[in-house]
C-alpha cells in the first residue's frame, strides 16, 4: 500500500537496499498507514495470463464495485500478455469505475527465472511471480495480492486496520482453512495460504527477502502442495501475520454448513467465533477446485458457482464460453456423496481424502527428490 502514485513498466530496474530497515523508515511507514485512514489508497496485484483474463476480469469487477469507499485504487496485472479484446476490456473496466489498471508484461522476468535454474511448478512460473512481485514495485510500501479465481463481496478496508498493517509486519496471510497438517519436503506444517496476501514491500526490499527466499528454495526445494504457499511458509516463518478468515472463504465453507464444519473439524486454526464471523460476512470467495470442478465450467456443481455466475453477468466478460466439466471416476463418486449424503458425513469423508492426498503427494515428491 502507498500514497505515492506510480506507473511502473515492464523494463523498470529492480532496486534493492543493502542496509537494514531503520527506525525512521518504520515511523514513515506508520505515518503512511495513518494517512490511509484519512484518504484510503489501495494498490492491488493480480497475476494471470490471457486464458484466465475472463476469470480475473470477473474478480476485478467485483473488487471495484464493492470497494467504492476507497478513494484511490490501482490494480496491477502481471502477465505474459493479453489479446487485443481483453486489453480493451480491461481499459474499459478501469474507465467505468474511474480506477487504474496497469498491465505489466513479465515475459523477461520469467526468462530470468528459467536461467536461474528454477523449475516450473505444475508447468507454470506464476508461483514465483506471486512471491517476487515486490521486486517490480521499488517505490511502494504496502500492496495487497489477490488470486484471480476470487470474487470480492465487500470492502477490503478492514485489512487496513488489521495487524498485517502494523509497521513491522512483513507479510499478512489467511491461516489454512481446512487442515493444518499439509506439509512439504522439509516436513514443515504450512498454516497459511496464499490466495490473499498483504506485503510490506518496504521491508521486503530493504531486508532483501527475495534473496532469502531464493536461499530457501535452494535449501528446501519447491514445496509440492503449493509452491508459493509452501515456500513462503518456510522462508518467512515467524514473519507472517494472520489476517481474518473472511478474506479467503474457501469452497468447502460454501459447501458445508457452519455447524457441521465445527462439529467435524478438530484442527481448525481459527476460533469458532472467527469462523462464525466469516460465515456471516465473507469478504473474498476463493473459487478453488472443488471435487475436480471449477465454478466457470459447464455443468459444474461447484458450491461457489452462484457467486461467479452473478459477477460474470455483471462483467464485460458475460459472453464467456464455458467449457464442459471433465471428471474422473473418483471425482464422480465424491460428487455423488456430496449430492446425496448428509453434509456432515460427506465432510468427514472429504477430510480423510484430503489428508490421504497430502500424504501420497509428499511420499511421491520425496521419492522423486531422492533420485
Amino acid at each position: 500500500m502507498s500514497t505515492n502514485e506510480t506507473n511502473p513498466t515492464q523494463d523498470r530496474q529492480v532496486k534493492r537496499a543493502d542496509e537494514a530497515i531503520t527506525e525512521n523508515q518504520f515511523r514513515e511507514t506508520a505515518a503512511t498507514q495513518q494517512r490511509h485512514e484519512d484518504k484510503k489508497s489501495a494498490h492491488i496485484v493480480y497475476v494471470f495470463d490471457n486464458n484466465y483474463a475472463p476469470i480475473g476480469g470477473v474478480s476485478i469487477t467485483s473488487l471495484f464495485e464493492n470497494n467504492q469507499d476507497i478513494d484511490e485504487m490501482t490494480v496491477y496485472i502481471l502477465t505474459e500478455g493479453f489479446n487485443e479484446e481483453n486489453e480493451k476490456k480491461f481499459a474499459q473496466l478501469a474507465d467505468m469505475y474511474n480506477r487504474k489498471i496497469v498491465c505489466m508484461n513479465v515475459s523477461e522476468k520469467i526468462k530470468e527465472y528459467k536461467s536461474m535454474g528454477l523449475k516450473p511448478y505444475r508447468g507454470s512460473y506464476v508461483p514465483y511471480l506471486k512471491m517476487f512481485f515486490p521486486d517490480f514495485f521499488p517505490e511502494m510500501d504496502r500492496m495487497i495480492y489477490i488470486d484471480a479465481d476470487t470474487v470480492v463481496l465487500r470492502s477490503i478496508s478492514p485489512l487496513f486496520k488489521s495487524d498485517a498493517f502494523a509497521a513491522d509486519a512483513l507479510l499478512g496471510m489467511v491461516k489454512h482453512s481446512v487442515i493444518s497438517d499439509t506439509g512439504n519436503v522439509a516436513g514443515y506444517e504450512a498454516p497459511f495460504n496464499s490466495e490473499v496476501m498483504v506485503f510490506n514491500v518496504l521491508r521486503w526490499r530493504t531486508e532483501d527477502w527475495t534473496a532469502k527466499i531464493m536461499d530457501s528454495i535452494r535449501k528446501n526445494g519447491v514445496i509440492v502442495l503449493s509452491a508459493d504457499e509452501g515456500i513462503l511458509n518456510v522462508a518467512c516463518k515467524g514473519e507472517i501475520t494472520a489476517i481474518p478468515l473472511e478474506f479467503t472463504f474457501d469452497p468447502i465453507f460454501c459447501a458445508i454448513p457452519q455447524k457441521d464444519l465445527l462439529t467435524v473439524a478438530k484442527n481448525m486454526l481459527y476460533t469458532p467465533e472467527e469462523i462464525a464471523s466469516a460465515y456471516d460476512a465473507p469478504a473474498i470467495i476463493h473459487m478453488a477446485i472443488f471435487l475436480g470442478e471449477k465454478p466457470w465450467q459447464l455443468g459444474t456443481i461447484h458450491p461457489a458457482k452462484v457467486y461467479f455466475d452473478e459477477w460474470l453477468e455483471k462483467s464485460l466478460w458475460k459472453d464467456y464460453v464455458r467449457q464442459p466439466v471433465k471428471t474422473t471416476f473418483l471425482y464422480s463418486v465424491e460428487k455423488w456423496m456430496y449430492q446425496h449424503l448428509p453434509k456432515r458425513v460427506f465432510y468427514r469423508i472429504w477430510l480423510f481424502s484430503q489428508k490421504f492426498f497430502v500424504k501420497q503427494e509428499l511420499k511421491r515428491l520425496r521419492a522423486t527428490n531422492a533420485t
